[in-house]
């Protein structure tokens, strides 16, 4: 790379409570191993006003991230392109320019309890092996960079059913843990868990390389499928539906889960269902698939 070569870096600036955004370019000059926390820098620091997060730019608080080119990254960690374009997470309310607004989001996954509660004062020290800590120390390493959610289809904001994937790891953190003796599954069968799509995109961005949807959400979705009102309970409505069938008979799963009343409320969808042969009535599994499958349940149960 020639000395004194000029990046273009294209920002999103938005003023406060501003029905809308503006996208202004500024050149930069490059430097050696330029990430673009340090593009921001400098333009700020040639007097530019610019407002977003950052702190201890080496991939440990998780502040600085935005959407680089379309793609939620942390920008401490990313290499500056020769033309890059920086906006503010999406799925996030904009406070100003590259900053979003995370309160809404905390206090929602607090209520899910994020701490290890204990009914009994254990021995000290506490004995505790590493095999016992398996199905949360991953979890341990979020920085809550708000990657996951910013990038979740599902996901349509701080008042919408689903919590997103950055709350659920929250709260797997500590319902997973051995130590903690708090029974969530009340909090978790309110929480919308149900409306994960399991499509990973969340594992795709998480720069933490955490197995967000096994680790944390399918946990999550298990608990709250034993909550005391029976709302979530579709994952085990869907496992029984297999063990019975063989595979998935989207007909009688709608109906158990949905009620009679669903059928009227979803009608059109019903419809298309049918006309586009995404469901039927009528197909059988044969002998040795139900078996195979009650196997493989069997020994899921061991």
């Amino acid at each position: 790379m020639e000395k004194g070569e000029k990046y273009l870096v294209k920002v999103r600036l938005r003023e406060p409570n501003a029905a809308s955004s503006r996208v202004v370019a500024y050149e930069v000059p490059y430097q050696k191993d330029m990430r673009i926390i340090d593009a921001l820098n400098w333009l700020t620091g040639e007097g530019e006003s610019i407002a977003y997060r950052w702190f201890c730019s080496s991939k440990k608080c998780g502040s600085c991230a935005m959407r680089v080119n379309g793609v939620p990254k942390l920008t401490c960690w990313e290499k500056l392109e020769k033309d890059t374009l920086i906006e503010p997470l999406d799925n996030f309310e904009v406070t100003r320019d590259l900053v979003v607004e995370r309160e809404a989001y905390q206090a929602r996954y607090l209520t899910f309890k994020p701490y290890v509660e204990r009914n009994h004062t254990p021995a000290w020290p506490e004995p505790l092996k590493h095999t016992e800590m398996l199905s949360t120390y991953k979890l341990m390493d979020c920085i809550e960079c708000g990657i996951c959610t910013s990038g979740c289809p599902a996901y349509s904001g701080a008042g919408g059913p689903f919590p997103g994937p950055w709350a659920l790891v929250q709260a797997a953190k500590f319902a997973n843990d051995p130590r903690d003796e708090l029974d969530r599954s009340s909090e978790m069968e309110l929480s919308g868990a149900d409306y994960c799509m399991s499509c990973h995109r969340c594992e795709e961005l998480c720069p933490m390389e955490i197995p967000i949807v096994s680790e944390a959400i399918e946990p999550m979705r298990a608990l709250a499928a034993r909550g005391p009102k029976g709302t979530a309970n579709f994952p085990v409505l869907f496992a029984d539906n297999v063990r019975q069938n063989a595979f998935v008979k989207s007909s009688s799963l709608f109906l158990r889960s949905r009620g009679l009343a669903g059928i009227f409320k979803n009608l059109g969808m019903l419809v298309r269902m049918f006309t586009h042969k995404k469901t039927n009535l009528s197909v059988q599994s044969s002998a040795t698939a139900r078996n195979q499958v009650q196997a493989i349940f069997s020994a899921a149960e061991k």
